[in-house]
Formats: structure tokens, C-alpha cells, sequence
């Protein structure tokens, strides 16, 4: 697959692979799947300006940082790239009542949008990963 690094009609992305779980704890998380977090939370931990407890433990790994390209098929890759031998860390963790998703930050200048390939929402399919994009729109152009 040929990426497009300077993908013209994005000025940022990344993409993240979300686990939230109310049984696994942040570390367990980490050790089901041989990944490290680039963001975590611990189940009862207090969040916010009126201090609320969380609910639910949460594991997060983004490319923010990591991957410099604009074309989120690269960034999916990168993820892709880390999960796609660990079918039953993520079966584990579903099978606990954990949720798992890919959230994609998308920033878009003038048409078009982001793209997947075939060969990525099949595997992502596969691995049985919704993918969302959390989408803006640059107000300069």
C-alpha cells in the first residue's frame, strides 16, 4: 500500500486504539495485550473540575507523536502493525466486557476526507475494531 504523507486536504491526524473496562485495570490491559499505553486511567481514579470517580479503567495507544504523516492509512497501520498478532489479547479483553474501538482526530482543510483501504477495514474487521473519526473543519480556508 502507497501512503500520501503530505495528503492535501488534512493539516492533522492520529489515530488511537481505545480499551475501557470495568474488570481490567489499566496495567492488566497492558500486559494482556504486550503494549504499552500512551495514556491510561485506573478504575475510581477522580477526573474533572467537580471531581468525579471514574467507572472504568482505561488503556489508550496513539500515534499522536509517533506518526508524523497527514494520511491516516498510515497511522492505522502503525496501529494495525502492533494488534495484528494479538487476536486473542483483544478477544481476552472483549470477553471481559471490555470496549475497544479506534478513534481517529482528523483535521481537514478544503475537500476530501479521510480513506481506508480494503485491505485495513477488512483486517480491522478481522480483529473486530469499529473505527470512528472525530472530525474539525480549519475556519482559515
Amino acid at each position: 500500500m502507497q501512503f500520501d504523507d503530505d495528503y492535501p486536504s488534512c493539516l492533522e491526524t492520529y489515530a488511537t486504539l481505545r480499551v475501557f473496562s470495568e474488570k481490567s485495570s489499566a496495567a492488566e490491559i497492558a500486559i494482556t495485550l504486550g503494549l504499552s499505553a500512551t495514556e491510561s486511567f485506573s478504575r475510581g481514579d477522580s477526573f474533572g473540575s467537580k471531581g468525579q470517580i471514574r467507572s472504568h479503567s482505561g488503556w489508550l495507544l496513539s500515534t499522536q507523536g509517533l506518526v508524523t504523516s497527514r494520511d491516516g492509512r498510515r497511522h492505522l497501520a502503525w496501529l494495525l502493525n502492533r494488534l495484528r498478532n494479538n487476536t486473542e489479547g483483544l478477544e481476552s479483553l472483549r470477553m471481559s466486557g471490555a470496549d475497544l474501538d479506534i478513534s481517529c482526530y482528523y483535521l481537514s482543510v478544503g475537500q476530501g476526507g479521510p480513506i481506508m483501504s480494503s485491505e485495513q477495514m477488512l483486517e480491522l474487521g478481522q480483529l473486530g475494531l469499529d473505527v470512528w473519526w472525530d472530525m474539525y473543519f480549519d475556519s482559515d480556508t
